[in-house]
Order: C-alpha cells, then sequence, then structure tokens
C-alpha cells in the first residue's frame, strides 16, 4: 500500500505536469526513467532547489537491479528535521547505506520513483518529475515516509482528525561527470522551461561551491592515488 507521502509526490507531480508541460508542449510525453538515470558508473550529486535542511546529496556505488539499488550517500552537516520520531539528528558529513525499491508513480509502465530506505531507518520517497534525454540530469521530489509501527499507530478516527502532512522538496540531479565535463548548463537549460516560479539558478560555479562537490572530488584524488593514475 502506498505511504501519504507517495500519494502526495504522485498528486504533486501530475498538478506540476499539467502546467508545466502545457507551457512547452502538450502533446509530449514527458521521459522519465529511473533506472536509466541512476544506470551510471560515477556519482549522482543533487542539488536542493527548495528549503531542504540538506543543500546537496552525493551519491556513489550505485547498483541497480530489476527492481531496485543501493548506493552510498554522502550528506554533509545535516540537521534534517524529517527524522524518524525519537531518533536522533544526524551528525555532520555523515554517509548512509541506501536501499531503493523502484515502483511506478506516474502513468506507464516504466520505474519512475523509488521508495529509499537508510542505514538509521529513515525512509523518503523520491520520485522523478521530469528527466533530460540523454538521462544525464533530472528533477526529483522527496518527501519523508511514516515511520509509525502498526501497534503505535492511531485510530482512524484520530487519524482522520489529525492528518499528517508530508513536506515536498525539490532537487535537482546530474551525473557528477557531467558537471566535469561543463555539460550542466546545458542540461539544466532543457529541465528549466518546465519549472515555473523557481527561485534558483542552478549553475556549474553552484555546483562546484558546494561540500559534495568537494567530496567528490576528494574520492577521485583518493581513487587516483590508490590506482596510481593521479598527476
Amino acid at each position: 500500500m502506498w505511504s501519504f507521502a507517495a500519494i502526495v509526490i504522485a498528486l504533486l507531480a501530475t498538478a506540476t505536469l499539467s502546467s508545466g508541460e502545457a507551457a512547452v508542449e502538450q502533446t509530449t510525453t514527458v521521459y522519465r526513467d529511473i533506472k536509466a538515470f541512476l544506470n551510471t558508473t560515477g556519482p549522482i550529486l543533487s542539488f536542493s532547489l527548495t528549503n531542504a535542511v540538506s543543500l546537496c546529496k552525493l551519491d556513489y556505488n550505485i547498483e541497480i537491479t530489476d527492481s531496485g539499488t543501493t548506493f552510498k550517500r554522502y550528506l554533509p552537516e545535516v540537521r534534517r528535521t524529517l527524522t524518524v520520531a525519537g531518533r536522533k539528528p544526524h551528525s555532520p558529513n555523515t554517509v548512509f547505506s541506501v536501499t531503493g525499491e523502484f515502483y511506478t508513480a506516474q502513468t506507464g509502465e516504466t520505474y519512475d520513483a523509488m521508495k529509499t530506505t537508510y542505514n538509521d531507518g529513515s525512509k523518503f520517497t523520491e520520485a522523478i518529475d521530469y528527466e533530460s534525454a540523454d538521462s544525464v540530469c533530472a528533477i526529483f521530489s522527496v518527501a519523508a515516509r511514516s515511520q509509525q509501527s502498526k501497534r503505535s499507530r492511531p485510530s482512524s478516527a484520530t487519524a482522520s482528525r489529525t492528518p499528517q502532512r508530508a513536506v515536498v522538496t525539490q532537487e535537482f540531479r546530474i551525473r557528477a561527470t557531467a558537471v566535469k565535463s561543463e555539460q550542466m548548463e546545458e542540461c539544466y537549460r532543457e529541465l528549466k522551461p518546465l519549472l515555473r516560479g523557481l527561485q534558483t539558478e542552478v549553475t556549474t560555479a553552484l555546483i562546484k561551491a558546494t561540500p559534495c562537490w568537494n567530496e567528490y572530488e576528494s574520492q577521485k584524488s583518493e581513487d587516483e592515488v590508490a590506482s596510481g593514475t593521479s598527476e
């Protein structure tokens, strides 16, 4: 059964598409394929487009199967407010092991979203709103999923009086190799017309100023030293 957050993301994406896509071309079918997007040998960088707790993320060691994915996720100075009730906030500069279960959030047969679970028990829904034609970059909507056990869940009557609200944030995600090769602006321009009212202008300089890019460069240097290919 879908979580409340998953339903909210699906409704949000549908509403966004109805306005954003119409501004580009009403007959265009929006391309979304999360397996294709994650099918890369390098890391993926995320940059928050909304008021999220984490400015950026770095996903690496990405492995995909027919139904899901596993990867490491670096989060700098995390002070997330959407954690499980009773759990302590994550410490700064933390790396998590994450598993993702693919599912279809929009109409169609192609997986376009995943339910992610961190090794500390935190759970999120991450769905693609828009994806570039070459799967190099994408816009994701992210929301925390409920962590309540069956024993601690309120009754139906109580739940109807106190509905939970899922906080949905948007992120621009791109393969790190595209940023390195200065392809980021081109990919971002492909998606920008679909993002009405967007306040944040994403640039290569902005991405490279984040701690996640510094972490990517640090990991890359360590790999080069280990393989003997450093300059």
